[in-house]
């Protein structure tokens, strides 16, 4: 007896998925379009204006950032409150170090 209910339920839930995407599918198949596509073949039909925009429009110029010795990094990080600082977010904007300072000894700057 209950092994029927099982079966009635499992065949109720199926036909209840199906109807549900048959209604999707029209649903989605019914709606209008906004912009129909223009008969290929017409040549008096409106075509869309063409919209160039550059991939370029956002670019920024590479700017050589200067390299601190890890051990004064590990030491700027201990000061600030090391990784449970960083990974609450309430780390202040640090200014980059000069660039005489992270060149290593026997090194001539340019």
């Amino acid at each position: 007896m209950e092994r029927r209910w099982m079966g009635r339920r499992r065949l109720r839930c199926a036909a209840a998925f199906t109807a549900m995407t048959i209604a999707v599918v029209l649903d989605a198949a019914a709606a209008p379009q906004d912009n129909p596509r223009p008969e290929p073949s017409n040549t008096k039909a409106e075509v869309p204006k063409v919209r160039y925009e550059s991939s370029f429009r956002d670019y920024r110029k590479f700017e050589d950032v200067p390299v601190t010795s890890w051990r004064q990094a590990n030491e700027l990080a201990h000061d600030l409150g090391g990784w449970k600082a960083f990974a609450s977010g309430k780390v202040p904007d640090i200014a980059p170090p000069s660039r005489s300072s992270h060149l290593r000894a026997g090194h001539k700057a340019e």
